[in-house]
């Protein structure tokens, strides 16, 4: 898909030898090219898509097993930065918004900030939100972590200072408060306490 929105498909062998070489992970003049490949031995159908910013960066880019979303997702920042990285076992294979919300991630999905500093490893199971997720500060020290498990927080989850201090705690069963809530002076006492039954 160009600039202007019209759709060419190329499948000629001699057309298709001008894009053997074209790396699509770097800037391009299209809003969208999607590559389709021969069946595999196991009779699947192989492909990618990847999407561009009006400046030709790449904004997007996802691996497709029969048209369906499988393999690995990315997403950038215009400036070129990565935004985004994850893997999907499923969902619509387009790269709409709509496609977006159909998508199964499973296993560590990772998020970056526009200077390049990791923000967030959260892990997936399936679709449902498992083991611990962790967020950063920019410095890279661990801001906090939120354990889960079939998709609901369960566990303590902790909020640390820049100086890797716990600051924040509670204690969460399905997803709920339960438990003790504390938050912490800068010296490590006690400045807070509540508990929660669910």
């Amino acid at each position: 898909v160009d600039r202007d929105g019209f759709t060419t498909t190329v499948q000629t062998k001699d057309r298709l030898q001008q894009y053997a070489g074209v790396d699509f992970l770097t800037p391009q003049a299209y809003q969208k090219v999607m590559c389709i490949y021969r069946r595999d031995q196991n009779g699947n159908v192989p492909a990618f898509v990847t999407s561009y910013y009006e400046n030709g960066q790449i904004s997007q880019y996802r691996d497709l097993v029969n048209s369906r979303a499988f393999g690995s997702y990315q997403e950038w920042y215009e400036n070129g930065k990565l935004k985004l990285s994850a893997q999907v076992v499923g969902g619509d294979g387009d790269l709409s918004e709509a496609a977006a919300k159909t998508w199964v991630f499973d296993g560590p999905c990772e998020a970056w900030d526009k200077l390049g500093n990791l923000e967030a490893t959260i892990y997936y199971d399936k679709g449902s939100l498992e083991q611990e997720s962790l967020y950063y500060h920019p410095s890279g020290q661990i801001q906090k972590r939120v354990p889960y498990h079939l998709g609901e927080i369960c566990g303590r989850a902790e909020i640390y200072d820049q100086s890797n201090k716990v600051i924040e705690t509670a204690d969460y069963e399905a997803g709920l408060l339960h438990g003790p809530s504390q938050r912490f002076f800068d010296d490590g006492a006690l400045a807070a306490e509540e508990h929660f039954e669910r």
